[in-house]
């Protein structure tokens, strides 16, 4: 045993650190490296896959009381550590049904929150990283990656150059735009103090501080009444006043530098001082855009007024040319703050906030303690974040940023934007096609639909007279309060738009928000869900009859279809009445019987549309009359076949390839009752009949995992096309009397309204409960409701166990 040394100097005490670590033994718990690390995080990668495949079909909002969890979780904490597959499995169990999926297409509440595999995989790397990141040593690549991908994205939104780190400004990462709200208004507080006191010359500590607090007390921060309630919050936090500026819808609820002017001399007159002033881009109620041309001239006259403007959401918007003489006029502010993390593909939390000066925030932020102190820090060359906000630590945020930008590009990202406009232009069209029903508030914004719904027999009130208070407490809640009005016709406008609203949301189909504007009660519809898209649909035998009703149902639904028929001239009056009534629709002349047509007829949807999701096998022939009067070659008789099983067969043969890599898709056909029915005189319709209905039950087999639905349906007896053309009665056989018996036992059926059938392959392709009944043989003419409801029972319920709604052979 070595002599213990009497005097330690550095090496000494480095070598006792070094052996009692090196010799320490590490506790006992489960690994987190090594193959168990390799398994466990299989396992939950293909869970999260596997959650992302299953979304559309989860409930979007959870059917859970309060306090459910503590339920089904038990009242202490487990002795001895679990395996991981028994944790894994409670994800399921007692996680998920508490989960509203913010993912989901079927979510349009609020504003999207974005998440996209890249950014999940930059979290990963984040956690496995795991440090404090307060100042540039802690990790130099955090600190140095950060305001590299923030000059990036500065770039990207075509930000003025004062907001880049090459100058005096510069950009850092906050958990929130609410956060990045109060780090600036901190910051604006201490900086308008700081300057009336130099002007007044106070450099005594004690007068400095008794000025500093009597100013505080006099300070107010102003906003449009339409701005985030974040603004008050933070006026609260930074213990100073605020006071909200009236904005009118006349005005598109835009903050106006006319308004400006007035609150800030309105407030001067009574003593007080405006030092913060918020402006915005993209307002939570209706996606407002403030006027900053005129707000500029007002900050001209006003230097000691700090201005940020905050476009948490729609700032995402600026990656488009169209949208980037926004960034031009935000040479005006202070400060600059858009989240990421709700348009533009990057997991919560990103908010990049931008400053002119970055003096400015470290003036108001900066204590260096003496642990804090270190050479590279007082030598100015690098920077510390947490000099820029309020906690001290920080997380490694800006590696999903650098991920994401990566993966996407900025082309990527023009296209991401660009595909949720078009979604919330195509919502906007449908909902002004009904103008009977529903009206817009405010034209459509950044993918946002604002409407309201009109009563019936009512006059419309004015609404170009109302405007907006003071931001609600309710604000961010899904239900706003109940407006209160002293106009009638406006009271009756409020109370239906409740009403539907209500409704809605009492189905939990989908998650939609409502709020109040200026006293009236609107729905929101946000369409900037990462998953949000726009179906593409294909109907051949579209131009008249059945299949023109089909094609209505589809576009009237929100699908972009391609009409396929032969009649041009029928098919161009057909796509003309669903574009006039908000829909979007091409047309495709061909003939589905003719080799090639099928891959063509996909190929130009694709091209003119997008990948196909629904195909809806309509075009169909007849033949009607005995077999035994066909002609020796049976031309007509095999024509019904070609027509009725080998085209259909052949376009999802087509379409299923891009289904397959995508694992969404419906495809259906239209089939018959005949094909269960002993008619004899039908031979040649009804066996094609049976024959593309027993192909869907089998093909739903063969696809079962791809998540590709497969249907046949019958409409009952709709009156069709079918029997017009010249070939479909064998004229040679109309004095057979099997013949005559056919078309006596029909003559006084009554024919089912075609619209039944369209609304019914409608909820088809888009209702997830009918996943029950994937490859069965659907009578759209009768209640299918009973039906999916029997399927939905544990094991198919007798739909299942019976296998009904097949084309089967009943023997003893």
């Amino acid at each position: 045993m070595q002599k213990r040394p009497t005097q330690i100097d550095s090496t000494t005490t480095e070598r006792y650190i070094v052996h009692v670590f090196t010799r320490s033994s590490k506790p006992t718990a489960p690994s987190t490296t090594g193959q168990a690390f390799l398994e466990a995080a299989g396992s939950v990668v293909n869970d999260i896959e596997r959650y992302y495949s299953t979304l559309p079909s989860r409930p979007v909002l959870p059917s859970i009381s309060p306090g459910y969890l503590q339920k089904l979780l038990p009242s202490a904490p487990p002795t001895h550590g679990e395996a991981w597959s028994d944790i894994e499995r409670d994800i399921e169990r007692a996680i998920m049904p508490g989960i509203t999926h913010w993912q989901s297409p079927k979510y349009m509440a609020f504003f999207a929150a974005s998440s996209t595999y890249p950014g999940i995989l930059g979290e990963m790397w984040s956690a496995a990283l795991t440090s404090a990141n307060f100042n540039w040593i802690c990790s130099p690549a955090v600190t140095e990656l950060e305001t590299i991908v923030l000059d990036w994205l500065a770039h990207i939104l075509a930000l003025p150059d004062i907001f880049l780190s090459k100058g005096e400004g510069g950009g850092v990462i906050q958990g929130s735009a609410s956060e990045a709200v109060v780090t600036v208004m901190v910051a604006a507080r201490e900086r308008y103090i700081r300057r009336q006191l130099e002007r007044r010359g106070v450099t005594d500590p004690d007068e400095v501080e008794d000025q500093s607090c009597e100013l505080r007390g006099k300070l107010v921060a102003i906003a449009s009444a339409e701005a985030h309630s974040s603004t008050k919050k933070g006026a609260i936090i930074a213990g100073t006043r605020f006071r909200s500026i009236p904005v009118h819808r006349s005005d598109g609820y835009a903050l106006t530098g006319e308004q400006v002017r007035a609150k800030i001399e309105e407030l001067q007159a009574k003593g007080l001082h405006p030092y913060y002033l918020g402006v915005t881009l993209g307002t939570t109620n209706t996606c407002a855009v403030d006027d900053f041309e005129s707000v500029t001239e007002v900050a001209k006259d006003y230097p000691d007024i700090w201005i940020h403007c905050d476009a948490a959401y729609a700032g995402s918007a600026l990656v488009l040319p169209e949208y980037q003489h926004l960034s031009k006029q935000m040479t005006f502010v202070d400060s600059f703050d858009m989240n990421m993390h709700k348009w533009l593909l990057t997991n919560f939390d990103a908010s990049c906030l931008y400053v002119r000066k970055r003096k400015d925030l470290t003036d108001a932020l900066s204590i260096t303690p003496t642990y804090l102190k270190n050479q590279f820090t007082d030598s100015g060359l690098v920077t510390d974040y947490r000099d820029w906000q309020i906690p001290l630590g920080r997380r490694f945020r800006s590696l999903k940023i650098w991920f994401v930008l990566r993966t996407w590009g900025v082309e990527g990202l023009k296209q991401h934007i660009r595909h949720h406009l078009k979604l919330a232009d195509l919502f906007a069209g449908l909902v002004e096609s009904r103008s009977d029903i529903f009206r817009l508030l405010t034209p459509p914004k950044f993918a946002l639909t604002v409407l309201t719904v009109k009563p019936r027999n009512s006059k419309q009130p004015e609404l170009a007279k109302v405007d907006a208070g003071d931001p609600r407490p309710d604000q961010d809640q899904q239900i706003p309060i109940e407006p209160e009005t002293d106009d009638e016709e406006l009271k009756k406008a409020n109370d239906i738009t409740k009403e539907v609203y209500t409704r809605l949301d009492e189905t939990k189909e989908f998650f939609l928000t409502a709020s109040v504007i200026g006293g009236v009660y609107a729905i929101r519809v946000v369409s900037s869900n990462p998953l949000a898209e726009e179906k593409y649909t294909i109907v051949t035998g579209a131009s008249v009859g059945l299949g023109r009703h089909i094609a209505k149902a589809y576009a009237a639904a929100g699908s972009s279809v391609a009409c396929v028929a032969r009649r041009e001239p029928d098919l161009k009056s057909l796509v003309e009445e669903i574009k006039s009534a908000g829909g979007h629709a091409v047309a495709i002349v061909a003939d589905v019987a003719e080799r090639g047509a099928p891959k063509r007829i996909v190929s130009q949807t694709e091209s003119e549309l997008g990948p196909v999701d629904i195909l809806c096998n309509n075009a169909a022939i007849s033949r009607i009359g005995p077999i035994t009067l066909e002609d020796e070659n049976m031309d007509i008789w095999w024509r019904v076949h070609e027509v009725n099983v080998r085209a259909p067969v052949a376009l999802i043969r087509a379409v299923l390839p891009s289904m397959m890599e995508r694992k969404t898709g419906t495809v259906i056909t239209i089939s018959s009752g005949v094909a269960s029915m002993a008619l004899p005189v039908m031979t040649a319709y009804a066996s094609s009949k049976a024959a593309i209905s027993k192909f869907h039950e089998l093909l739903t087999i063969e696809l079962k995992g791809t998540g590709i639905l497969s249907f046949s349906a019958t409409p009952g007896l709709v009156q069709t096309e079918l029997g017009k053309p010249e070939d479909a009665l064998n004229k040679a056989a109309m004095d057979h009397p099997l013949l005559k018996a056919f078309m006596g036992s029909v003559s006084g059926m009554k024919n089912q309204q075609p619209e039944v059938l369209a609304d019914v392959l409608v909820a088809m392709s888009a209702d997830e409960r009918f996943k029950a009944l994937d490859g069965k043989f659907i009578s759209a003419d009768r209640d299918v409701e009973p039906v999916v409801k029997e399927a939905e029972k544990e094991g198919g319920g007798r739909v299942g166990k019976e296998n009904l709604y097949t084309i089967t052979i009943p023997q003893l």
